[in-house]
């Protein structure tokens, strides 16, 4: 029934609010149910890759510390939020690091319907918000590379 669905649905919530926040192990680290991993380690960056689902609001950090070290995120990975991981997000908060999101990064999202762009962002991966809620997206002139995305108007 709805009923006990939506018990489960809350059951796996809290469970996987109480074992993974601010969970860290070798290069990756989970904050506030996002999954982080680094990049460079000479270059001191790391990207967003994964999001549990049933998460509502993404609130990307723009400095993670993993293994004792402080690394600047500049990126969300391919599909890090896409279909399954993502058909609950609603919102999507991302820091001035962001540098490139990858293809298919909020694919199937169909929820999704706030979402500010940052300056400085220069990559959207292919098909990186189709299936998203909103009809338009604002995108900032620092943007040099972006590839096709189905359904969605561009505004530059």
């Amino acid at each position: 029934t709805r009923r006990s669905s939506d018990l489960r649905k809350n059951i796996l919530i809290v469970l996987l609010t109480v074992l993974m926040v601010d969970f860290a192990y070798g290069g990756e680290v989970v904050i506030d149910c996002a999954f982080y991993r680094v990049l460079s380690v000479d270059d001191k960056t790391a990207e967003c890759y994964l999001v549990y689902p049933y998460v509502e609001e993404l609130n990307v950090r723009d400095v993670v510390t993993i293994d004792a070290e402080q690394y600047t995120v500049v990126g969300i990975a391919d599909g890090a939020a896409s279909v399954t991981w993502g058909e609950h997000l609603r919102t999507v908060v991302l820091p001035s690091t962001i540098k490139r999101i990858g293809y298919n990064a909020f694919l199937g999202c169909p929820d999704l319907i706030t979402i500010q762009l940052p300056e400085g962002l220069e990559y959207i991966g292919n098909c990186a918000f189709s299936g998203c809620g909103f009809q338009k997206i604002f995108v900032p002139a620092s943007v040099f590379f972006i590839l096709v995305m189905k359904r969605l108007m561009v505004i530059i």
